[in-house]
């Protein structure tokens, strides 16, 4: 009997691996009793990996309560199955998979985050952090930055990629982060092939701070040196613009 098993796991696999939705569907049917709950998972994972939307929608529509935030441990870790979307750059599938999560935690959007920095997508970056109102991109102790970094040291093929992840950060809270020309500083994650490095302050990224900056860029704005003259606090008289600073 457990060979009997083992050979109908092996024949769906295949027919998943191969995107035969078909073929997968009419197999399924006639030995469904015989198929088990990690098999159909690993179906999904493979369907995802494979680029099989299609195929991925059904799996999902007949066993509903897949888990897709299952991380498991760490040795499956790379099989699960929004990892193997952000490796194929596949961001159709990515997305979908993001609208299927149930609990809407702030950790599982943080672990989507790390799993498409690790992958160099910005945009998906952006899109999951648009979803969380206040996303704090300084997550489990600058992590995001920390894995742009890391990874734009070890492959220099997608250096680009992760300096634009590290720029967007900046943009986001440039008081934490900053990037300054590799001469100027040295740092662990130095790399004199594109002439910069990235650096962080932690000791920066607290309430008072971002206030003080917030206020700062008021300030700013409301003046004559702000670049767009067409800005609502800039139009504003500037004892409103006085008052409108206290509240920031």
């Amino acid at each position: 009997m457990a060979a009997i098993n083992l050979i109908i796991d092996k024949t769906i696999m295949e027919l998943c691996s191969k995107g035969d939705l078909e073929k997968t569907r009419q197999y399924y049917q006639e030995n469904s009793q015989s198929i088990s709950n990690l098999r159909i998972e690993c179906c999904f994972n493979i369907a995802c990996k494979r680029e099989h939307l299609e195929m991925a929608q059904w799996f999902y529509s007949i066993h509903p309560d897949l888990d897709v935030n299952n991380w498991g441990n760490a040795v499956h870790y790379r099989y699960h199955a929004f990892h193997s979307a952000c490796e194929t750059n596949n961001m159709e599938i990515a997305k979908w998979l993001i609208s299927l999560t149930k609990s809407n935690t702030i950790a599982n959007y943080n672990e989507y985050c790390t799993i498409a920095c690790a992958s160099g997508h910005l945009e998906l970056i952006k899109d999951i952090a648009s979803r969380v109102p206040n996303f704090n991109v300084s997550y489990k102790n600058h992590e995001l930055f920390h894995c742009a970094m890391n990874n734009r040291y070890i492959n220099s093929n997608m250096s680009v990629k992760y300096g634009y992840i590290v720029e967007w950060l900046q943009t986001m809270k440039p008081w934490v982060y900053k990037i300054q020309s590799f001469r100027e500083e040295l740092s662990h994650y130095d790399d004199d092939y594109d002439g910069w490095i990235g650096t962080h302050y932690p000791e920066m990224d607290t309430n008072e701070e971002r206030n003080w900056n917030m206020r700062k860029y008021v300030v700013y704005a409301s003046s004559d040196a702000a670049p767009n003259k067409k800005t609502l606090i800039y139009k504003l008289p500037i004892d409103i613009s006085r008052m409108v600073i206290c509240f920031v």
